[in-house]
């Protein structure tokens, strides 16, 4: 369905690369800043990798670097003739449109799982 919209709204595959790019970016910082947010708040939480304990300042700086980028990225649609505020809206209608479909599956298709995901091993 998400796929369908892209094509749709988005008529050229650059900006269509672009707005997958975007979705790319933000979720590395999400991924990165989450470790890092995991290992402040529950430091001796069992895990199957332990790193060394620079590696969270480390992860903070990457996440702080990948979201000037993302910011740059957005911002600079017309700049690198990828489109302009009109494709940065729909890019981030996508991501928007994404994290509705997944809230709407967690806490209404599936509320059973979402309640015990923690508890599975999965």
């Amino acid at each position: 369905m998400v796929n369908v919209v892209i094509l749709i709204a988005l008529k050229t595959p650059l900006a269509i690369i672009v707005t997958g790019n975007l979705g790319y970016i933000l979720t590395h910082v999400l991924a990165i800043s989450g470790f890092a947010m995991l290992r402040r708040d529950r430091p001796d939480l069992a895990r199957p990798i332990r790193l060394p304990n620079f590696f969270v300042p480390l992860a903070w700086l990457l996440a702080a670097f990948l979201a000037v980028v993302l910011v740059v990225g957005a911002t600079g649609f017309s700049i690198t003739g990828y489109g302009g505020f009109k494709e940065l809206g729909i890019a981030c209608g996508v991501l928007v449109m994404g994290v509705a479909l997944w809230l709407y599956r967690t806490r209404v298709q599936d509320p059973r799982d979402a309640a015990h995901a923690g508890t599975t091993g999965r």
